[in-house]
């Protein structure tokens, strides 16, 4: 089975401030299962500075990029980055999420994906 996580690091104005967050959880939460992480750097989070900034903050992590322009909704750059990737399951995070458990992949997956009745899994605060 594999498995996308897309953060959406979208930047009205270059900056990344509004990334840390999620970047920080990443790091301190184990996500229980084997994924690749895809970030789609959109609008301004494009520019060299921002790219780099990111670059940082997941420094040890692997991961890979999309770039997408500042048009249109959040989902339409996820619509549009999963017609680009080829996994089984795709996780759509956006710019203001934050992991708060261990495990947090594994248990979006876990027996809910396996069920071949559901499609999509959530989650919310």
């Amino acid at each position: 089975m594999k498995i996308g996580v897309v953060f959406l690091a979208r930047s009205e104005d270059g900056s990344t401030k509004d990334f840390w967050k999620f970047f920080r959880s990443y790091r301190e939460y184990d996500a229980g299962i084997d994924h690749e992480l895809i970030v789609i750097r959109k609008g301004e989070a494009r520019r060299s500075g921002a790219s780099r900034a990111i670059e940082i903050m997941l420094e040890g992590i692997p991961f890979s990029t999309l770039d997408r322009s500042d048009e249109g909704f959040d989902i339409h750059a996820y619509i549009d980055a999963a017609q680009d990737l080829d996994h089984d399951y795709l996780c759509f995070l956006n710019t203001y999420s934050t992991i708060c458990a261990d495990k947090w992949l594994l248990k979006l997956v876990t027996p809910h994906l396996e069920d071949p009745t559901c499609g999509v899994t959530g989650a919310t605060a």
